[in-house]
């Protein structure tokens, strides 16, 4: 869970200033995560992309479902979630630290 918690913070900060500097980014942040969430496998299971199964292990938002989800049903979770999970929780933090360390003396002027 912290790493959920991690994520959502570094996720924050960077839409946040991403927003902030341009308004037309929290409809199309809106309109991106209902195709993300229907690309996902949230409600139905990951068996029914077939041959295609690989192609979830690289959705980032499927390894951190699988994370906390394959626990509360008692089954072992995909080691590949874990790594991409952490994997995509170190760049994003870094990302989001180098961007607000760039344009934190301008968000005052884009608000």
């Amino acid at each position: 869970m912290a790493l959920i918690a991690i994520n959502g913070v570094w996720i924050s900060i960077l839409l946040g200033m991403v927003s902030t500097r341009f308004r037309d980014v929290p409809p199309i942040v809106a309109s991106f995560l209902q195709v993300l969430f229907f690309l996902t496998p949230l409600i139905w299971p990951p068996e029914l992309l077939g041959q295609w199964h690989p192609i979830a292990t690289f959705n980032p938002l499927f390894a951190a479902v699988d994370v906390v989800r394959a626990p509360l049903i008692g089954v072992p979770t995909a080691p590949s979630s874990w790594i991409m999970l952490v994997s995509v929780t170190v760049l994003g933090c870094g990302l989001a630290f180098a961007a607000f360390a760039r344009f934190r003396s301008r968000i005052a002027y884009w608000i």
